[in-house]
């Protein structure tokens, strides 16, 4: 639901159900689902030059405060811009001996760049994205945007930023 604009109420108007779930019904529903909203921003590679590719670059465990919430963004950004290529990671989830990837849309980070905001956001795909304590997010990154320091431009460090929302 949106938020609504509270209305100046005048002395002696007389109130309907609309005007009650416009100004509050809606607006509690709306405030509701941002007190339920978690960002988390998780340092995958510690502002070093993501040359590192492939699976498990870096891993991190579902704690019991996400328990039961959805995985509903995830994004990446990187420390220090590089110039030479793209920058794309990938996540996994490993519940009970079983791996999958999360993404059906991994997000990018274009040459020059600091975010996949401005590049391709991640796209959680609706199979993967409940979390559950004890769950095994693994972060793979799939193309580190160039070799070596000098043909990537001196690119440092990887983030990526969930966003969740709880039960």
């Amino acid at each position: 639901m949106a938020y609504t604009t509270p209305r100046t109420w005048v002395t002696g108007e007389t109130v309907t159900a609309a005007m009650m779930n416009a100004q509050v019904s809606a607006n509690v529903a709306h405030v509701y689902e941002l007190a339920r909203t978690r960002t988390i921003e998780i340092e995958v590679i510690n502002f070093e030059e993501p040359t590192f590719k492939g699976d498990g670059v870096h891993k991190w465990v579902v704690p019991a405060a996400l328990n039961g919430g959805e995985l509903t963004g995830c994004e990446i950004g990187i420390a220090t811009a590089g110039t030479a290529g793209a920058v794309i990671m990938q996540l996994a989830r490993t519940r009970s001996g079983v791996t999958a990837d999360v993404l059906s849309t991994r997000p990018v980070i274009d040459a020059t760049e600091y975010t996949s905001y401005t590049g391709t956001g991640g796209v959680v795909n609706p199979t993967y994205k409940k979390l559950a304590t004890g769950d095994i997010l693994r972060f793979d990154v799939d193309d580190h945007g160039g070799g070596t320091a000098s043909a990537n431009g001196g690119q440092q460090g990887l983030f990526a930023i969930l966003t969740v929302v709880v039960a």
